[in-house]
């Protein structure tokens, strides 16, 4: 598998969208894609990591235990619709 390159905190060009991210429960609804998305990832570790999404920034929160899964989470949810700029808060516990 390629090495998975990614900023925290990164922000990206406008994404265009068609609903505005604050009516008809967009919000809810791009917090639970960016869920179901990590849920469906082949990483277990991913199941747990839990999104917000507010003024077009997605924030991740959980632990994970290496900062590369803490890549991928971010890489996985970042190209999400409405999506500018993504608050990685995930925790990074190694198991020792």
């Amino acid at each position: 598998m390629p090495a998975v390159t990614a900023r925290p905190n990164v922000d990206r060009p406008h994404a265009p969208y068609h609903d505005s991210p604050t009516t008809n429960g967009t919000v809810e609804r791009i917090a639970e894609q960016a869920e179901k998305n990590l849920r469906d990832s082949p990483y277990l570790v991913l199941r747990n990591v839990l999104c917000d999404f507010d003024g077009h920034v997605l924030t991740l929160r959980g632990r994970l235990p290496s900062f590369h899964m803490k890549q991928v989470a971010q890489t996985i949810v970042g190209n999400l619709e409405a999506v500018q700029r993504v608050d990685n808060r995930i925790e990074v516990h190694s198991c020792h």
